[in-house]
Formats: C-alpha cells, sequence, structure tokens
C-alpha cells in the first residue's frame, strides 16, 4: 500500500497539470491567419485578449466612423444675373447653358408655371447671342448642365443681337448624301462631322473614294457667313488618319446660289478659310452644302472622312 499511494499522487498530479494546461490554451485562442474572419461563435465564447495599442491610438472601423447625411438641396435667388446663353453641340447631354458675365456657367430652363413663356425666349435670345439679364432660383443637384440650373421666373434681353463672330454649327441640322455603316470602328453619319471632336468623322458611303458625295447644313435662319473651319480626315490619330482618305477641293453651296471652290492642306487639325468679303455683301445663307471635288488618298482604305466642319459668322 506504501508503494502505490506514493504512485498513485503522482499520477494524480500529472494529470492535474495536463487539465491546467488544456484549460489555459482554450481559454486563450489563438490569432487568427491573416485575412481570416473569427464565426460568430467563437466571438461570443471566447475571452477577450487584451490589446498592446493604446485605446487613443486605434484605428476606427467603419462602424465607428460617423456618416455623413448629404446636407438638404439649397436653393439660390438669382437676381438680375447677366449673362448669355451658348448653344451646345448636336449629341451633347444637354442643348444649352447659361454663362454668367464672371465666366460662370449654369443650367437654365422654365419653371412649370413660366416654361410656355419662357421657353420661346431662351431659344430666341440663344439663337440671335444678345445679353440677358434673368430672374429666378438656382437649383443644385438637378440634371442639367454642371448639375446646376437656374430656373427662370424672369428674362430679358439687355443688348443688341451679337455683332462679334460666333460658331454657328451647333444651330445647325446636318445631312449627307451616304454614310459608312456603323462597325467596330464606330459610328459615321453626318452629325459626327459637328459633335465639336475631332475624333469622330462623317464617312461618306459609296464604293470608290465619294467624289460629289456631299453634306449639309441646314440652319433654323438666315445667317451671315464669315468663315469655315474643317478637319480634313478621321483625326482620332496619325495612323488612321493617313490610312484613310482625306478630303482635298471641295465645293461651297449656299441658299442663295452662291458657289465657293476650296483647296485645302493635307494635315490634321482645323482649318480656317476666311469667307468675309471686303467691303462686302458677306455671303447669307440658311444651309451649307460642302461636295467632295478631289481627295488626298489613304495608305488603306479608300473611304473619306471629315472629322468636323464648323461655319462662323452670326445671325441675321
Amino acid at each position: 500500500m506504501r508503494q502505490i499511494i506514493p504512485c498513485l499522487l503522482v499520477c494524480l498530479l500529472l494529470m492535474g497539470c495536463t487539465v491546467g494546461i488544456t484549460k489555459r490554451e482554450v481559454l486563450t485562442p489563438a490569432a487568427p491567419a491573416p485575412g481570416a474572419t473569427q464565426s460568430p461563435d467563437a466571438a461570443q465564447t471566447a475571452e477577450p485578449v487584451a490589446s498592446s495599442i493604446p485605446a487613443e491610438a486605434a484605428t476606427p472601423t467603419s462602424l465607428d466612423t460617423p456618416t455623413e447625411t448629404p446636407a438638404p438641396r439649397q436653393d439660390t435667388s438669382v437676381t438680375g444675373w447677366r449673362g448669355t446663353i451658348v448653344k451646345l453641340p448636336l449629341d451633347a447631354q444637354f442643348d444649352d447653358y447659361f454663362e454668367r458675365d464672371d465666366g460662370e456657367r449654369f443650367g437654365i430652363g422654365g419653371t412649370v408655371e413660366t416654361i410656355d413663356a419662357v421657353e420661346p425666349q431662351i431659344a430666341e435670345f440663344r439663337w440671335t447671342g444678345v445679353q440677358v439679364q434673368v430672374w429666378g432660383k438656382l437649383l443644385a443637384s438637378v440634371p442639367d448642365y454642371a448639375g446646376r440650373q437656374i430656373a427662370v421666373e424672369r428674362i430679358e434681353a439687355v443688348s443688341e443681337p451679337a455683332e462679334e463672330t460666333r460658331n454657328l454649327t451647333p444651330f445647325a441640322e446636318p445631312d449627307a448624301s451616304s454614310f459608312l455603316p456603323t462597325d467596330r470602328g464606330g459610328q459615321y453619319q453626318p452629325w459626327m462631322a459637328v459633335d465639336a471632336r475631332l475624333d469622330t468623322a462623317w464617312v461618306e458611303g459609296v464604293t470608290g473614294p465619294g467624289i460629289d458625295e456631299w453634306i449639309t447644313l441646314t440652319f433654323p435662319d438666315t445667317i451671315e457667313v464669315h468663315s469655315i473651319s474643317l478637319d480634313v480626315g478621321y483625326d482620332r490619330d496619325e495612323d488612321i488618319f493617313f490610312a484613310n482618305n482625306r478630303v482635298r477641293k471641295v465645293s461651297l453651296a449656299f441658299s442663295t446660289g452662291e458657289q465657293v471652290e476650296l483647296e485645302l492642306d493635307d494635315a490634321r487639325g482645323m482649318q480656317t478659310i476666311p469667307l468675309v468679303r471686303a467691303p462686302g455683301p458677306n455671303i447669307e445663307t440658311t444651309f451649307v452644302i460642302l461636295v467632295i471635288k478631289d481627295i488626298y488618298p489613304g495608305t488603306e482604305y479608300d473611304d473619306t472622312c471629315l472629322a468636323e466642319i464648323e461655319i462662323w459668322g452670326r445671325t441675321k
């Protein structure tokens, strides 16, 4: 018995140590591997482990960071602002904007109460280029130019129609004798030549170089033509520009029956040709027809391209 009892005591002591070690391992969970997510059950049963990072230095989680509440829309009174209404290109998201005398730009439109009276005035003042004065509310976070719109309650002209030369192309309705069908390279309709972009183009759609194919710009009323600017090819980049045909000679026809022949350089970018007549009178017309008369041949394709047309002058 004396020999058995000491042995039992030793065994009991050893078992006690083992149980203690096991309990200690369970109560102190190992740190999870990087990227691992601790299960909800483990999070509820495990004892918290003290952090070595001071509380004030700990990085807050997204739950700790307060979420900013969007500010309510603020409407500002518009009291007699002066400026002009500018027409945007045909494919623009919005049709126009008001440019205040200090250069700030805003969308512009009538209110529910004034739209029937105001919208025709806006269209007229936009066409003539007069200086205007507006009253109403400036609305923020709205679907209009730069996310802002002047909701016009009253608008008045405060000058005569603009005498300076303006780009009148945004007012024109384009048409063409033909155009290349849309493909993986893009679209080639006539409006691509009046979208204020040099990386798009009208491309004639007939077999061969497109001699005598035409594009027309029709205006809502009579204009006085001062100059025409052209980019004679598909000016997306230099390789595409020279791979396709470029316009070399054109004939311009006007509603008065007048015609003008032009020869253009084989160069990228806009080329401006003055059409002002001294001492006058200048050409007055309701449309401009551009007819292809000769081309610079492309190195790869027999399609004649015209990236952009701009008609500069003033409205009558």
